[in-house]
């Protein structure tokens, strides 16, 4: 995940094995959901894009759960 800390665009690298739907969350520093998406992901590797320049500032976690696995990563709203 890259750039952190974000001010407009973050961009989320994922590989999956196969194809496949998944949830991306964003959940606040109090664990609130301010944003939610579904996402079809193809096999490989891949670089997914999110503007995040309308959210407030401050510490974020996004969580992208697939059938088989969530992965977690913070960042940092500027």
């Amino acid at each position: 995940m890259f750039p952190n800390p974000a001010a407009e665009d973050l961009f989320i690298e994922y590989e999956t094995n196969e194809n496949n739907t998944a949830i991306l969350r964003f959940l606040d520093a109090l664990g609130r959901e301010v944003k939610r998406e579904k996402v079809d992901l193809e096999t490989g590797r891949h670089i997914l894009r999110q503007n995040v320049n309308n959210m407030q500032p401050g510490y974020y976690q996004i969580e992208l759960i697939s059938k088989n696995k969530v992965d977690a990563k913070r960042f940092l709203r500027q």
